[in-house]
């Protein structure tokens, strides 16, 4: 006898559709758990660079990793980092299409006073950065996004980060000797976003 299939919603028992995240995950596991959970929609670039990193940790503990501790370790290996450079502020005038930005720093304990020119912002920052660092690289990739996320209060960004309204920003820098290095920031402020974005990635080298 044939026996009927009968689609089940998890919701009408009480459950949720839920993606367990191993060490036999694939990369777009983890990303589809942040975007869902967090909101954070990650470049196909960085979902291949998290991807091992989430699979190491799962291996590392022998277990299914939850969705906070991926988000806990997304955030810990490329959002706004501060060591050894940390941003404390900066202001930025426009002349043109040439944006000017002043501010201060510090780097490897050390406090500066940046100034940078380029053609944007982000690049004006950049060759403040490498000038302080004594770094060279370029930026590979850039882009940002609203972070606007309807879940749970203890698992909300605003509530983890100071704010319901967040920007996230996506920055790759390739180094020198070819080194692709991910970073990315968060912040109220979309611009600050950015910069904390290179900031992390320049701390990654």
């Amino acid at each position: 006898m044939a026996v009927p299939y009968l689609p089940l919603d998890p919701a009408d028992v009480g459950r949720e559709y839920e993606i367990r995240v191993n060490s036999q995950s694939g990369s777009s596991a983890a990303a589809f758990i942040l975007e869902s959970k967090y909101g954070i929609v990650l470049p196909k670039p960085l979902q291949r660079d998290f991807g091992p990193r989430m699979i190491a940790a799962s291996d590392r503990r022998g277990e299914v990793l939850p969705p906070e501790d991926i988000f806990a370790l997304f955030c810990d290996t490329y959002v706004n980092l501060t060591a050894p450079l940390m941003l404390h502020t900066w202001t930025e005038t426009l002349s043109g299409e040439t944006s000017h930005l002043l501010g201060t720093l510090t780097f490897r304990d050390a406090d500066h006073a940046f100034s940078g020119t380029g053609n944007g912002m982000l690049d004006a920052f950049c060759h403040a950065v490498q000038t302080v660092t004594n770094a060279a690289f370029i930026v590979q990739h850039y882009s940002q996004a609203a972070l606007e996320t309807e879940s749970k209060p203890e698992e909300n960004l605003g509530s983890k980060l100071g704010s319901k309204a967040m920007a996230i920003s996506y920055v790759a820098i390739e180094c020198a000797d070819g080194k692709v290095v991910f970073g990315a920031g968060m912040s109220s402020n979309i611009a600050t976003s950015a910069l904390r974005a290179v900031v992390s990635a320049v701390n990654r080298v």
